[in-house]
């Protein structure tokens, strides 16, 4: 197995910000746009609006180890919302939106 891709961390903030050190400008994953084609969303730039999501949700009064709930769909806002509870140390309970009426 090739070692460059491993990363030692005690926690998920630690890992987010480890990876974007690393792995910069590679895309972390890529969101397909309408027309088919794919935007992709860096290591840094996850870490970058995840932190910026976190530190929104501080100054709002989230704390550590609170579950906070996540509706949405299955979009990259998902995704950034979802980093941004992690590094605050807050526990994210996600909920699809695709509920029916049974």
């Amino acid at each position: 197995m090739n070692n460059s891709f491993r990363i030692h961390a005690v926690s998920l903030p630690e890992l987010y910000r480890l990876a974007a050190e690393r792995f910069d400008s590679l895309p972390a994953f890529a969101t397909r746009q309408r027309d088919s084609s794919w935007t992709p969303l860096s290591f840094r730039e996850l870490y970058g609006r995840g932190r910026a999501i976190g530190e929104g949700l501080i100054e709002l009064g989230l704390d550590a180890q609170e579950p906070i709930g996540l509706f949405s769909d299955n979009r990259v806002q998902w995704m950034l919302a979802d980093v941004g509870i992690q590094l605050t140390g807050a526990v994210t309970t996600p909920r699809g939106v695709d509920l029916t009426d049974e």
